[in-house]
């Protein structure tokens, strides 16, 4: 079943994603900040919870993010088109989750995005 999680997604673009969503029976999970320092596998239901965790006081994410779980290239590509055809507003870090990333925490994942962000703005211009 194919899930999309959510960081930091103020209410109004949650519901319009969630629409988008139940349209195409994806599950919309909400990220709380007090799990960022849990696995993004954990998160997402495909690694087992191995213990408590506890994330850095020093850090915290005010960026929205989604992360797309099972979901295969066409899957993907489709929803996209569906979200910019629905008018919804960009949200600019966006993943998959990866065996690479399955074990990354939100932080990580952040500074990840945020590189690949500024790296693909560049060439934009």
């Amino acid at each position: 079943m194919k899930e999309l999680l959510l960081f930091n997604v103020p209410e109004a673009l949650k519901k319009s994603i969630e629409n988008l969503c139940l349209l195409q029976e994806i599950i919309v999970k909400e990220i709380e900040p007090t799990q960022f320092g849990m696995p993004l596998g954990v998160l997402a239901g495909v690694v087992e919870h191995t213990g408590a965790v506890v994330p850095p006081a020093d850090k915290s994410i005010t960026d929205e993010i989604l992360l797309f779980v099972n979901f295969d290239q066409e899957s993907l590509t489709d929803f996209l088109a569906r979200y910019r055809a629905a008018g919804i507003p960009k949200v600019n870090l966006k993943a998959g989750l990866t065996p690479n990333n399955v074990s990354w925490d939100v932080y990580m994942l952040h500074e990840e995005l945020l590189e690949e962000h500024a790296a693909m703005s560049k060439l934009k211009k």
